[in-house]
């Protein structure tokens, strides 16, 4: 009797099946990575720009504080409005108090009231600095 060589799936070599098999997951996996990649991407570059624009916001209300005399021009900047909402309470109350303050230091030199204001929203740029990660 002669018999037919089979030409069934399973007579056809091992090396074939491991190729075919790897080229397809490689397929699978570039696949993906190609869709996935520029998603990763874009929130990487989303939270760059982020801390970017959070530092250059700090740092330019450092240069409204610095150049201020007084809260009253700090209160008329357009930077206001962020440092009224970033105060606590308590740096609030420092920082826009009812009454007149006068600190005398133990060496005798008095602080300003200007200046206590002024140092009430340093440390709430700081605070921040800390909170939004922008310190190292």
């Amino acid at each position: 009797m002669d018999t037919e060589p089979s030409t069934s799936l399973l007579s056809i070599p091992f090396d074939f099946w491991s190729a075919t098999i790897a080229a397809l997951f490689g397929l699978i996996s570039g696949t993906i990575a190609s869709l996935i990649a520029p998603w990763v991407h874009y929130f990487i570059e989303r939270r760059k720009k982020s801390s970017e624009y959070k530092a250059e916001l700090i740092k330019e209300t450092r240069k409204v504080i610095d150049r201020s005399q007084t809260m009253s021009e700090v209160k008329k900047s357009s930077l206001w409005g962020f440092i009224e909402e970033n105060l606590t309470e308590e740096e609030k109350a420092k920082a826009m108090p009812v009454r007149t303050l006068v600190v005398q230091r133990d060496d005798g030199a008095q602080i300003s009231q200007e200046d206590i204001k002024k140092q009430a929203v340093s440390r709430m740029l700081a605070r921040l600095e800390k909170d939004w990660g922008l310190t190292k």
